[in-house]
């Protein structure tokens, strides 16, 4: 009986395991240049693609080898972009196995250029890391920084480039308690919202047959 709830159990983890691997892998590139709005996720990873943007014929060639885009497309992004790199040489090198900090290392991309000094220290898991390379900043190893580090602070600075605001600020609201992708996602509908409450307000001007000016 216990074997058999066990293997019922089993088979429940793997199929939501496997649905949100699914769900992610399903993540059409167009999202880099045309998210859902209502999509966290997907803006998130159009806020990426605006703050480095990447020519989409390197991008295809890689995108599709990417299990997780959602997690791993920001950080592809962000070193190839500052370390002025192909982002399919990137990809190489990150399909060696290799972890996220040690491929931004070895591009030449510095811990300085992923950490963000500020007033306090980040709740967990991203403190540890934090406070080492508060102590050894350049000097700080892989050995220190997990993927999830990378993810966070890339996801701090990302955001803050695309919405406007200070890191800090957006610091802030993470640390109240909102994910810091959802700060990303307001910030695009809020913009989506004024975009269009001002054609609204200022229609287009109508030429002399009445029409649109065709531009």
């Amino acid at each position: 009986m216990i074997n058999r709830r066990a293997a019922a159990l089993a088979m429940v983890v793997l199929f939501l395991l496997t649905g949100d691997i699914a769900a992610a892998t399903s993540i059409d590139i167009s999202v880099l240049w045309e998210p859902d709005a209502r999509d966290d996720a997907q803006v998130y990873m159009h806020a990426a693609n605006i703050v480095y943007p990447i020519r989409r014929h390197r991008i295809e060639a890689i995108y599709e080898r990417m299990q997780r885009p959602d997690l791993d497309y920001p950080i592809l992004a962000f070193i190839a972009y500052n370390a002025r790199a192909d982002v399919r040489t990137v990809w190489a090198w990150r399909s060696k196995d290799h972890s996220w900090f040690e491929v931004m290392t070895h591009f030449g991309v510095k811990p300085d250029a992923l950490f963000v000094a500020l007033p306090d220290a980040p709740r967990r898991p991203y403190g540890k890391a934090y406070g080492y390379w508060k102590k050894h900043r350049n000097a700080t190893t892989s050995r220190h920084v997990s993927d999830d580090d990378v993810r966070f602070w890339i996801s701090l600075r990302t955001v803050a480039s695309f919405s406007g605001m200070s890191i800090e600020s957006v610091y802030a609201r993470y640390q109240k308690g909102e994910k810091i992708r959802h700060i990303a996602g307001d910030h695009h509908r809020n913009e989506g919202d004024a975009v269009a409450k001002s054609s609204r307000n200022h229609p287009a001007r109508k030429n002399k047959k009445g029409s649109s000016p065709g531009y």
